[in-house]
């Protein structure tokens, strides 16, 4: 996944930040090789 797009009725659900923070660390391996590839820490 290299986007998340999340409407306003998904947001403003209740329970909305877990189904968020899923999604933080599904991405979070593939943001960790981006920053790494262009030599930045992660």
């Amino acid at each position: 996944m290299a986007t998340c797009v999340f409407d306003e009725e998904e947001i403003t659900q209740p329970g909305f930040i877990d189904y968020f923070a899923d999604a933080c660390r599904t991405a979070s391996p593939y943001m960790e090789f981006l920053t790494h590839a262009v030599g930045l820490p992660y």
